[in-house]
């Protein structure tokens, strides 16, 4: 069987919908963007998108893998900050429910593939810490998100890591992020950095664990890491 892998998402008030009716205002609706799904189905998974009303130990039980997915800044009291003037909107909620879904996945050994705020919310997970915001750099990772194609920037890889393995020395990214690593979390290795030196991807030297700071779900071409993740959660279905 191919296996099962959860995308997180967001959950927002109907109110910021557009086309949704007016009596319907103070309504909540889990918001999913497609492009996970299908990239992971692209990659041979089953994608299943994620609901933060579900039991995380529940939903643990059945997946195989797990997309930790883009979207707000994550609270700076996980990383013991305060906020500062730049911090965007921050999900407590979203936080709390990521975060166990994380923690069941380290315990079960179940891969996980961080996506723009998931590589975030790994770090601060291994306690690592975040900059609020990226300052002159900001130009050069937070591009429109309705145009995703508009910019490519290029991030360098370490040598023998698996940021290498899967990406070669160098890839070309598009990125929607103003938070960046400051400081990396137990564990984790920085296998890629654009040339400003922010980290673009990471990942985990005791845990089947990898984050990409670009979106890479974006683009024509299939980003390595959703392969990785399919073929890691495979491999451990059938162990």
């Amino acid at each position: 069987m191919k296996p099962l892998i959860g995308i997180t998402g967001r959950s927002v008030l109907c109110e910021d919908i557009d086309f949704i009716p007016k009596r319907l205002a103070g309504t909540r609706v889990d918001l999913h963007f497609r492009d996970y799904a299908l990239r992971v189905a692209e990659a041979d998974g089953v994608p299943v998108q994620l609901t933060s009303s579900a039991d995380p130990h529940e939903l643990m039980n059945r997946l195989d893998g797990v997309v930790l997915s883009g979207g707000s800044d994550i609270g700076p009291d996980r990383y013991g900050r305060t906020p500062e003037p730049e911090l965007g909107v921050i999900d407590p909620d979203r936080d709390s429910f990521e975060w166990a879904i994380l923690q069941m996945a380290v315990q079960r050994g179940t891969p996980v593939f961080g996506i723009c705020r998931g590589l975030q919310l790994i770090n601060v997970f291994f306690g690592g810490t975040l900059n609020q915001d990226l300052g002159l750099s900001r130009s050069l990772h937070d591009g429109p998100h309705t145009d995703p194609e508009y910019r490519f920037h290029e991030v360098t890889m370490v040598e023998d890591t698996l940021g290498s393995l899967l990406y070669g020395t160098s890839v070309d990214v598009t990125s929607a992020h103003h938070q960046s690593i400051q400081r990396l979390g137990e564990g984790l290795v920085a296998a890629g950095h654009a040339h400003d030196g922010t980290v673009e991807i990471v990942e985990s030297t005791r845990h089947p664990i990898l984050g990409v700071q670009w979106h890479a779900e974006w683009g024509v071409l299939n980003d390595p890491g959703f392969h990785w993740l399919v073929e890691s959660s495979t491999a451990r279905e059938g162990s």
